[in-house]
């Protein structure tokens, strides 16, 4: 499977999993009795009229908890193809030659803020669009996205102290960087619902 294809599959499970549990709030916490791969479950009552509740909620429990697993065997994929992804670009955007200017204010920067945030948006904006607003898969992916950049960042930096005025650009591109990463992270937890503890692991990725 591609890594797009990966991701359409994990959020494919996450809205089945939120509406099941939306319909049966409790079904998260069901055990499968039984399994259902050599036979079918029989979903009515013995006069074939009724639906037999017990046996459908049990094999929903079991078809909700075998697609978690194939989630998650999706979602480590789609993680690991995702650094390799952004190391790739990263490793492109920074070997680029930038374009140096200055601001109003007349701060030196070059292009660099744009050039990588310009490709970061595109991989964030598609994994915003497919994943649900709590998603686990979201979080892992954005912190995943940052870390590179930052672990790519540090490598990187000496390579733009070459004077006094690229030194001056770098550190402003730096300031913007550092900025543009926290709009994009308020961004997130204004639009998504996620939980105190999925906000805090957002923060930590992202401030490694």
């Amino acid at each position: 499977l591609t890594v797009t294809q990966l991701l359409d599959l994990v959020a494919w499970v996450e809205n089945f999993r939120e509406t099941i549990e939306e319909s049966f709030p409790n079904i998260g916490e069901h055990t499968s009795k039984k399994t259902y791969f050599d036979e079918k479950p029989d979903l009515l009552q013995e006069d074939n009229k009724q639906v037999d509740m017990d046996v459908a909620k049990d094999s929903l429990a079991w078809a909700n908890n075998m697609l978690w697993e194939v989630h998650d065997l999706a979602k480590d994929e789609f993680l690991f193809r995702t650094k390799e992804q952004t190391d790739e670009w990263l490793d492109n955007v920074y070997i680029a030659d930038h374009t140096k200017s200055q601001t109003s204010e007349g701060r030196l920067i070059t292009s660099l803020c744009e050039d990588v945030y310009s490709l970061a948006g595109v991989q964030l904006r598609t994994i915003r669009e497919r994943l649900t607003r709590r998603s686990e898969a979201l979080v892992q992916a954005v912190g995943v996205i940052f870390k590179n950049l930052y672990e790519k960042q540090i490598a990187s930096r000496n390579n733009f102290l070459q004077d006094f005025e690229t030194c001056c650009a770098a550190a402003n591109d730096f300031i913007r960087m550092s900025e543009k990463c926290e709009e994009i992270l308020s961004d997130l937890v204004a639009e998504c619902n996620l939980s105190p503890e999925a906000s805090e692991a957002l923060d930590e990725q992202s401030a490694v």
